[in-house]
């Protein structure tokens, strides 16, 4: 459905518009995985009347979970040209579905450990980038931390005026680096500076 492109193509735009991207594809791609998994799984179980097929068709068709969330942050990482980072992604996908692989077949598991050892090696994938997710300190989601709030408060010395405008400027871009450092935030703090008198001036 091109939800890859899409998220690639408005990604590179900037790391401020990541928030609302992310949240319309991850909306997109969990609607899309969960209507997959049910017309999936209804239509195996009235098909195939044998329970461990339907059982290893069931644990297949999960697979699809942790790899879009995968493919979510890989595409963000491209979008970022941190090419690196997908690559170690693929990396990790390629190396722990080989070793869970060896692994559960080896213990007798047959046709079942080479569909876990793909659940694993995907739930691998999505961890590793969400790790070097968190490492690069990407703001993903546009909730605002505690922190954040604390920072607007105290930067605005509790003027609720400024409050206000911070965060107007917040939920226009999304951007928090900038937040305080815009020409409206400049004519609201010109205007009160403007009501101090000569000698409150000064002080400042």
């Amino acid at each position: 459905l091109g939800i890859s492109r899409y998220l690639i193509k408005e990604g590179s735009k900037g790391s401020s518009r990541l928030p609302e991207v992310l949240s319309n594809v991850f909306s997109i791609r969990v609607i899309l995985m969960l209507i997959i998994f049910l017309i999936a799984y209804v239509a195996f179980y009235y098909i195939d009347p044998n329970q461990d097929r339907r059982s290893l068709v069931t644990l297949a068709i999960l697979t699809i979970l942790p790899q879009g969330i995968a493919l979510t942050f890989d595409n963000i990482f491209i979008a970022l040209q941190k090419i690196s980072f997908s690559s170690i992604g693929m990396l990790i996908s390629s190396i722990s579905t080989a070793i869970w692989g060896f692994i559960l077949v080896g213990l007798g598991f047959g046709a079942m450990g080479a569909v876990l050892a793909l659940l694993f090696g995907q739930i691998s994938y999505m961890l590793g980038l969400l790790i070097l997710s968190r490492n690069t300190n990407l703001v993903l989601f546009s909730s605002v931390s505690k922190k954040i709030i604390k920072e607007i408060i105290g930067k605005c010395g509790g003027i609720a005026w400024l409050i206000k405008e911070v965060v107007r400027q917040y939920s226009k871009t999304k951007d928090f680096k900038h937040i305080f450092n815009h020409d409206e935030m400049r004519i609201k703090i010109s205007i009160l500076i403007d009501e101090f008198t000569h000698e409150e001036k000064k002080l400042l």
